[in-house]
């Protein structure tokens, strides 16, 4: 029921009553004024005080007679109004009961919360350990890994320096062997001409034997002619037919000198051709030069083989080295990522600390809903508002005020924005 109603209910008993007393008044005021101080023998004003005691209890009954007669009750048709305030405030009551003893069971249920949020914590924990444990000894292994790869990359510089170095020598044995192979050749063909020249020299010697021959057989006829000339003269040609005698002696040895000397220049001739023929030979020189020119492109091949066989160590050492540098940095950057468990556990910290002050003020709704105080909260009592604040106040990474604004739909500030913006750095090791 309304006010208006309950105020309509008033104005109508009242109007009656009113009604109904001054008609009273009006039509026996003669007869109260006059009898009745005669009948019960009282003075004029005990009379009004009497009539007036008189109209209070009429007008009282009146009410409640017309209360009763227009609503059927006596509470001006509040009596309905009055069970259903009564039941409504049974009800809220339980309700209050009822929401007290929930708000009392949320600390139990943030207890269960806690405890999983510190497993997690836990666990987390734990498993970065683990990680770092692991990670400590990949660390060992790099570290003996770069080690190694640094003192076989110095060794490796050290035979490359040395392979280069034989290399060069090579190149100038092998510059020289060519020189050698030109001069050999050069000197070959030298003394192939001086030989051929010789030979032609000792062939030519022929012509001297053959005059020398015939001027022997020349004197051998003049001998003859001189001891027939002597053998004509007598006895006077005698002593010129002993000169003569002689001098046939004479042509005769030289005759057979000259076969004799004949007989070692073809001896000669035939051992320098039996001699200098393999060496004369041009087939000979050219195999010869054939197989020096083999030579030199096998030992020239050697060489580039060598050198690739160098580089390919010198490539290969630099891919090792450069592939260690990055597992290197690659360790850095996954051991800087198990800091992730320090940011979790302090996120968790703080959400822990909230469900802390989400019981306490929990506690404060039910221990005001049970007490039923009118006069409102206690001053010390925090409202969410306020102390969603505190917790924002208390955030340490930009993640987590940008998460908290999202999820009251607020704009971020313009230093949150600008430390946004500085987050999409490249990332760094973040301790806390």
């Amino acid at each position: 029921m309304s006010d208006k109603k309950l105020i309509r209910n008033l104005l109508a008993v009242y109007l009656t009553v009113v009604t109904g007393c001054a008609i009273v008044v009006y039509f026996l005021n003669d007869w109260f004024h006059t009898w009745l101080p005669e009948f019960l023998g009282i003075s004029s004003p005990m009379t009004d005080v009497f009539g007036a005691i008189l109209m209070i209890t009429m007008a009282f009954a009146a009410q409640r007679l017309v209360a009763w007669l227009y609503y059927g009750d006596q509470e001006f048709g509040m009596q309905k109004l009055l069970r259903e305030l009564a039941l409504r405030e049974e009800e809220r009551n339980a309700s209050v009961r009822q929401i007290s003893a929930e708000l009392r069971q949320i600390a139990d249920f943030n207890q269960v919360l806690r405890r999983q949020l510190e497993l997690i914590i836990s666990e987390t924990e734990k498993a970065a350990f683990d990680i770092a444990s692991r990670l400590q000894t990949i660390d060992g292994v790099v570290s003996d890994l770069n080690a190694f790869v640094a003192s076989t990359a110095n060794a490796s510089d050290k035979l490359q320096a040395n392979s280069e170095a034989c290399i060069d020598h090579n190149q100038e044995m092998l510059s020289t062997i060519d020189s050698y192979i030109k001069q050999r050749l050069d000197t070959t063909e030298t003394e192939r001409s001086r030989i051929e020249q010789v030979v032609k020299e000792i062939q030519s010697l022929d012509g001297l034997v053959q005059l020398v021959r015939n001027i022997s057989g020349q004197t051998n006829l003049l001998a003859l002619n001189a001891a027939i000339e002597a053998a004509r003269a007598g006895e006077v040609g005698r002593g010129f037919a002993v000169v003569a005698d002689e001098v046939r002696k004479l042509s005769t040895a030289t005759d057979e000198a000259v076969s004799k000397i004949s007989l070692g220049i073809d001896a000669v001739n035939q051992s320098t051709h039996a001699h200098f023929e393999d060496k004369l030979s041009i087939d000979r020189i050219e195999a010869e030069k054939t197989t020096l020119l083999g030579f030199v492109s096998q030992l020239d091949n050697l060489g580039n083989s060598y050198q690739a066989l160098s580089d390919h160590g010198s490539n290969a050492m630099q891919k090792i080295g450069s592939s260690s540098s990055q597992l290197t940095s690659m360790f850095m950057d996954t051991l800087a990522s198990v800091q992730f468990q320090d940011m979790v556990r302090q996120q968790i910290e703080q959400i822990i600390a909230a469900l802390n002050q989400l019981d306490g003020h929990a506690a404060a709704l039910a221990e005001h809903l049970e007490s039923g105080r009118a006069e409102g909260m206690d001053p010390a009592f925090a409202p969410l508002a306020q102390q969603l604040e505190q917790m924002f106040e208390r955030y340490v990474m930009t993640s987590q005020r940008e998460s908290h604004r999202n999820a009251l739909g607020a704009p971020p500030t313009e230093a949150e924005a600008t430390e946004a913006a500085a987050a999409k750095a490249p990332p760094k090791i973040e301790l806390f």
